[in-house]
């Protein structure tokens, strides 16, 4: 038997439940996965706190990205019973054993532990789909991230550092800022921007931070909207006041201004899994490393999901299914 988390409403970080469950057979062209790791997202965050518009009616299992050894496979598919892979899953990625459709799954890259492959899936498709698909990144660009100090971070600098742009990092905490300058990267607290005006800005905080980046691009600039952060663990007031200081983009103001507004839910794309696979195609070609990772128990769900809410990580969070 597996055994699985589950999220049977809406509450604090004892919320979560283990549950035992009989992980199905892999069908023709799928494959059953022993898990090692599980990642740990900020949208699952939201999940716990009734704020993620797309999650399923309660109960149901979060997670998304999951790196483990393939136990089982179906007829007809590619892969062979003890394979080491990545998988991506439109939820349920918390638990032991998952069955995936094969296109949702590659190979683990020879160079990566079996924890750096679970920590790279969705930070890396949504660096690719916004800095590659969406905002078309080139050189010369001037570029600001304003979730530099995490693993989505880590994977746009990752992605990026082949292209001649300039990459600035937004940070909240100045003993954060002095860990990345001493790795090299310019990151900056939100007071010390000043006026400076970027080609491409990747927005995951939301609300009114919206407007205020739009004001900051140059003429042709991108605006890439990927989240609401600026929401988790606020008051209920300040839950509400990020939701509805999100502003509305009038079409002719784009026109006159030269400029774009993209939004982005990578997890949705799971339900495009040719999209995905085109991206993952890529992965190898960009040479990346993994971020550093942060592991905890399975059974300390909570305590993973506390951690990044209290933007502690400066990688990714994972929990351990072998412990």
């Amino acid at each position: 038997m597996g055994h699985r988390i589950v999220l049977p409403n809406k509450g604090s970080y004892e919320v979560f439940k283990t549950q035992e469950f009989q992980c199905p057979d892999p069908r023709p062209k799928e494959v059953k996965i022993e898990v090692y790791y599980s990642g740990v997202n900020f949208a699952d965050c939201l999940m716990r706190q009734g704020l993620y518009q797309d999650a399923p009616a309660f109960p149901f299992t979060p997670g998304y990205e999951i790196s483990g050894i393939i136990t089982a496979v179906g007829k007809d598919s590619k892969y062979n019973v003890g394979e080491k892979v990545i998988g991506g899953t439109l939820f349920n990625g918390y638990c032991s054993e998952i069955t995936l459709p094969e296109e949702q799954v590659i190979p683990l890259p020879n160079h990566f532990s079996l924890a750096e492959g679970a920590s790279i899936l969705v930070s890396y498709l949504t660096s690719y789909m916004v800095f590659i698909e969406q905002a078309r990144a080139r050189e010369g660009d001037e570029i600001l991230i304003d979730c530099a100090t995490g693993a989505l971070g880590f994977l746009s600098y990752e992605i990026l550092k082949k292209k001649n742009v300039d990459v600035i990092g937004l940070t909240s905490s100045p003993n954060k800022k002095e860990y990345f300058k001493q790795k090299g990267k310019t990151i900056l607290l939100p007071t010390e921007l000043g006026n400076r005006k970027f080609d491409i800005i990747l927005n995951s905080r939301g609300g009114g931070t919206l407007k205020q980046d739009f004001k900051r691009l140059k003429p042709n600039g991108r605006l890439i909207s990927i989240g609401i952060s600026n929401a988790l663990n606020a008051s209920f007031f300040n839950k509400w006041k990020t939701l509805l200081t999100m502003p509305w983009f009038w079409v002719v103001r784009l026109i006159n201004q030269n400029k774009g507004v993209f939004g982005l839910n990578v997890l949705n794309l799971f339900s495009t899994p040719e999209i995905i696979q085109q991206a993952l195609s890529k992965l190898t070609t960009f040479d990346i490393k993994a971020p550093e990772v942060i592991i905890f128990k399975a059974s300390e769900i909570g305590k993973a999901q506390r951690y990044i809410e209290q933007k502690k990580s400066t990688g990714k969070v994972l929990i351990s299914w072998r412990d």
